[in-house]
């Protein structure tokens, strides 16, 4: 599975739960892509 991996983290209690980060990394990451694609004019599958 290539869109696969896992991440193994300490989180320091006073940025939240690891629910919350990893939260937001996906939001973060899935702006990046969406950026990547648009600008490489690639078709984006939903």
């Amino acid at each position: 599975m290539p869109s696969h991996f896992h991440w193994i983290v300490e989180v320091n209690k006073k940025y939240g739960p690891v629910s919350d980060i990893m939260r937001d990394i996906k939001k973060y990451s899935a702006w990046d892509i969406m950026e990547y694609l648009t600008k490489r004019n690639s078709k984006i599958y939903f």
